[in-house]
């Protein structure tokens, strides 16, 4: 009887061919040893170890009795293939995320397996000896070699992130590596040994085996070198490496400390400042400066609790708007101690009608929370752009940000909301001429930032942000006051909390390509607090969702429309369900609108040039058309010219349509295509 799971009976049908397979957890990782197995015993026998699941694939087996166990304790975990020698395959893994693409010359038809991530898995028979890992040395990227010490995800396994399976396409056999394959896999020949320059050994006169002048020289160019955070060390082992000489060590010593101290000091990258202090938050996990994983994360740390605390710290101190603002902001906040991972960094708009709403409270929470906080009211543009660096940036906290984009102020600003709509994306730098070194320079601007003040926020700032809108507490609702001398620890005990779960999965959040309900810049900008949310799990994948769906839906209700989209919706309401129009009586209906702009749009009133102007970048135009008499022919616009402006730009169409204007057939011309244009159109 065949199995009822199409993972088991996949993973049974591979082991039938001799493949040995196993399971990883859910996230494409092999699952966490037992007690047993976490050992650092260099004499534990990883390969004969009997567990059913520990070691990765050394766990890999053939035998369908021990898959069914393996099956029956890891539930809705991942198949996996073990490749190389094991199962004999070597496997092309091609990313096309990563720039990956199929070579013809070099990769035969074979099996093909269509990856969850949109990329391709090639299998071929392992020519055995040394491959590479990659095929980035032979210029093609985002190529991958599965062999000896790997393994690749199988069918009909999910993938994690973008919930889409693993397909094999067609029934191609597995056949042998094209020669032009196999030399691109193998490690590249090392360059052959050149033997050093026979140097004179100077007279041991003086007591020395080595010229000290040439070794002094050589430490001093290593210590120079060094990058920042490494030049204390090398300086160390550079004075450990002077004593090989017989000379008394406290000679070597002062020589080496007159020849540092006259060498120009080096320019060291300034402590971050924070408005409290000195401080910095640490990157626990493991990471290194760029925030890269240096170690696995740890698998018993439950972010959805996480989150669940951060959300009942800010309803501790804030009454929200609706409980989809409160995740969203508890999501944003959580985000910003992932940002090396972002392709997009959202920005936090946080706006009330009136003061003494909570903003700048949110945003003192918020402060205590985010990852390296910056806050400012009135610092410099040149400031804020020179506190962002290339990895590692901070996150941005402007207060009173109404008193920055409103008024006379906005203009003398626009070169800050500029950095804040580059930096929205990764690989916007803004770029400037330094006129000391004549050169061009490239200033990063990529960042997460969060505003906060009373009124709406320029159009293009709120298109990019996750927007919370603020209400005055009634006196029926309570919260407890915050005071940062007290409350500020138990929030940056949190904010390091949240950097422990999230840093060391900066690699799966980048790789992450969670489901979106939303489409386009929406999309963009609420991505990387779905993938928290889907990594934290238990709820917060669905509340994300909601939460992102509603956002967003409020904010297109609340969106102001420019003068030319104004007038495109306005068409579509006046003219409703018939084919063609005069402009005159276009333009008398657009102006008896109740609540249009148009009958006294200018000081005038729109008038028929305007008209054109404003739709002109719609690449729609009037046209002669006849119309029954008095009218006769005269210019007007058909109905087919806005169709396309229309589905593309305008939100969908909620009120009834009017009456439609009645024109009718040209007598005099019964054949000319006009003669049926004016007629109501019928469904």
């Amino acid at each position: 009887m065949p199995d009822a799971d199409p993972l088991l009976s996949a993973a049974l049908a591979l082991a039938g061919e001799g493949l040995p397979v196993f399971l990883l957890g859910r996230t494409k990782r092999p699952v966490a040893n037992c007690r047993d197995c976490s050992t650092d015993d260099p004499d534990h026998d990883r390969v004969g170890c009997g567990h059913l699941t520990c070691h990765g694939f050394y766990a890999a087996t053939t035998d369908p009795h021990r898959i069914r166990a393996m099956h029956a304790i890891v539930r809705g975990g991942l198949l996996a293939l073990r490749t190389g020698a094991a199962s004999g395959l070597a496997v092309i893994d091609i990313d096309p995320r990563n720039g990956g693409a199929l070579v013809p010359e070099l990769m035969a038809p074979t099996r093909c397996v269509a990856t969850g991530s949109g990329g391709w898995h090639l299998y071929y028979r392992d020519p055995g000896g040394p491959l590479v890992k990659n095929l980035d040395h032979r210029g093609h990227p985002g190529i991958d070699v599965k062999a000896d010490g790997g393994y690749v995800v199988a069918p009909p396994s999910i993938h994690p992130g973008t919930r889409r399976p693993y397909r094999l396409l067609g029934d191609r056999p597995v056949i042998e590596m094209s020669p032009p394959l196999i030399a691109a896999c193998r490690p590249p020949e090392a360059p052959p040994a050149v033997s050093p320059p026979a140097t004179l050994t100077p007279a041991t006169s003086g007591g020395l085996i080595s010229d000290l002048a040439a070794l002094l020289a050589a430490h001093l160019r290593a210590v120079d070198r060094a990058p920042t955070g490494r030049r204390r060390v090398t300086l160390y082992g550079a004075a450990r490496g002077c004593p090989h000489g017989r000379r008394r060590r406290h000679q070597r010593g002062r020589r080496m400390g007159r020849a540092l101290r006259r060498r120009p000091a080096r320019r060291t990258v300034p402590l971050q400042h924070h408005h409290r202090g000195h401080r910095r938050i640490p990157r626990p996990g493991g990471t290194d400066r760029r925030g890269s994983r240096m170690t696995e994360p740890d698998p018993t740390t439950d972010g959805a609790a996480i989150l669940d605390r951060l959300h009942q710290v800010i309803t501790k101190y804030l009454i929200m708007p609706n409980p989809e603002t409160l995740d969203a902001t508890v999501l944003w906040i959580a985000a910003t101690h992932a940002q090396d991972a972002w392709t997009h960094a959202p920005r936090l708009v946080i706006k009330a009608p009136e003061k003494r709403c909570g903003k700048s409270r949110l945003l003192d929470v918020v402060d205590g929370t985010c990852y390296r906080p910056l806050m400012t009211v009135n610092a410099s543009t040149a400031a804020i752009f020179r506190s962002i660096t290339e990895t590692d940036p901070p996150t941005i906290l402007l207060d009173e940000a109404d008193t920055i984009f409103g008024g006379k102020q906005a203009e003398a600003n626009e070169d800050l909301r500029g950095l804040l709509i580059a930096g929205h994306q990764r690989g916007r730098p803004t770029i400037r001429w330094n006129h000391q070194t004549r050169e061009l320079e490239k200033i990063p601007t990529f960042c997460m930032a969060a505003l906060a003040g009373i009124g709406s926020m320029p159009d293009t700032i709120e298109d990019r942000a996750v927007i919370v809108k603020m209400r005055r507490r009634t006196a029926a609702e309570k919260v407890a006051p915050f005071r940062s001398k007290r409350d500020g620890p138990v929030l940056r005990r949190l904010a390091s909390d949240l950097a422990s779960w999230l840093r060391p999965n900066l690699t799966e959040l980048e790789n992450a390509e969670p489901e979106m309900p939303l489409e386009d810049r929406a999309a963009d900008t609420w991505e990387p607090l779905i993938a928290v949310a889907d990594l934290a799990g238990a709820n917060w994948p669905d509340r994300a969702r909601r939460a992102a769906q509603a956002l967003n839906a409020t904010r297109e209700g609340d969106a102001k429309y420019s003068d030319r989209l104004r007038v495109l919706i306005d068409c579509r309401t006046v003219f409703a369900g018939f084919e063609g129009m005069p402009s005159t009586v276009l333009l008398e209906r657009l102006k008896a609108l109740p609540e249009g702009p148009w009958a006294e749009y200018n000081g005038v009133g729109l008038t028929a040039m305007k008209l054109g102007v404003l739709l002109k970048e719609y690449e729609i135009a009037s046209e002669n058309i006849t119309f029954e008499p008095p009218t006769g022919r005269v210019k007007g616009f058909h109905r087919t010219a806005f169709e396309d402006a229309w589905r593309r730009y305008c939100p969908p169409e909620e009120k009834p349509a009017p009456e439609p204007y009645k024109p009718y057939p040209d007598p005099q011309n019964s054949s000319s295509d006009n003669v049926r244009l004016f007629q109501h159109r019928t469904a």
